[in-house]
């Protein structure tokens, strides 16, 4: 087997999320960071400031990242979403023989319990679960396929555990 950097695997897993940060990450750490930042009605519950919203940021993006690389592993490496890759978007690990399946699907059994136990450190742990089962729903038990209605469900209620995690972690509350 060949042996590969450390520079190769951080690439392949930036890869695996490159399409996303825009669609993912940027709009939930605005999201989270509007909805807590100081002055809002919604902070009027929780006692913090700014200098621990700054602080708990990079967990919040770390956690954000995490779980989007837990669903865009698990979708990517579904021979239709391979074969689709293929002709759309080339430079994607699997199609462009980064992974094979197999360490693609060993890959993700990694980042499942890394993101959980990360979760687990941060006391955000139902989010983290419910993304995760909902990314299970999804793709493993196909509910992509199962109908527009079932898909945009599925993928709605991710988007919404996305903002639940973020802003969770932003506020440093167990479970909020």
């Amino acid at each position: 087997m060949e042996s590969r950097s450390l520079h190769y695997h951080l690439t392949t897993l930036f890869l695996f999320t490159r399409s996303d940060f825009k669609t993912v990450i940027i709009p939930q750490s605005v999201f989270a960071l509007s909805l807590v930042f100081p002055g809002s009605d919604t902070t009027k519950l929780y006692e913090h400031d700014i200098r621990d919203i700054a602080w708990r940021t990079p967990s919040m993006l770390a956690w954000l990242w995490l779980h989007l690389l837990v669903e865009v592993i698990s979708n990517q490496s579904l021979t239709g979403s391979i074969i689709e890759d293929t002709i759309n978007k080339p430079w994607r690990p699997l199609p462009a023989g980064r992974l094979t399946v197999a360490e693609a699907r060993n890959l993700i059994r990694v980042t499942v319990v890394v993101s959980l136990a990360f979760s687990s450190f941060l006391g955000n742990l139902l989010p983290s679960t419910t993304l995760m089962t909902l990314t299970w729903l999804y793709n493993d038990l196909d509910g992509s396929s199962a109908g527009p209605l079932m898909r945009n469900t599925l993928n709605a209620a991710g988007v919404a555990c996305c903002g639940w995690g973020a802003v969770s972690v932003l506020l440093a509350t167990t479970n909020a």
